[in-house]
């Protein structure tokens, strides 16, 4: 993509690809250690969430990551298929 696209242009660019599907994203693997460290930061202590023993007798089988560790992660995992991430700027703002 060319550096030189005006932002007008850029938002043309975006506005196009509405409804279209994406591509995916690379993989990333989300295992207990990351589900640890965000727990620790969010203090989402859910027993399903960090007790491997006792989620493994759940209906799940094991322990399943906090719903919002999947949000958290939405930068990282659409950042080279978004549009924003495609398309050049100075920067860009997570009013969130």
């Amino acid at each position: 993509m060319d550096i030189a696209i005006s932002k007008s242009n850029v938002l043309a660019l975006m506005q196009e690809e509405i409804g279209k599907e994406s591509e995916p994203g690379e993989w990333f693997l989300v295992d207990q250690k990351l589900i640890n460290s965000f727990v620790d930061i969010s203090g989402e202590t859910g027993w399903l969430h960090i007790d491997i023993e006792r989620a493994s007798k759940s209906k799940f089988g094991g322990t399943i990551a906090p719903g919002n560790l999947g949000v958290a992660l939405l930068p990282r995992l659409s950042r080279n298929i978004s549009a924003y991430g495609r398309y050049p700027r100075k920067y860009s703002l997570n009013q969130g």
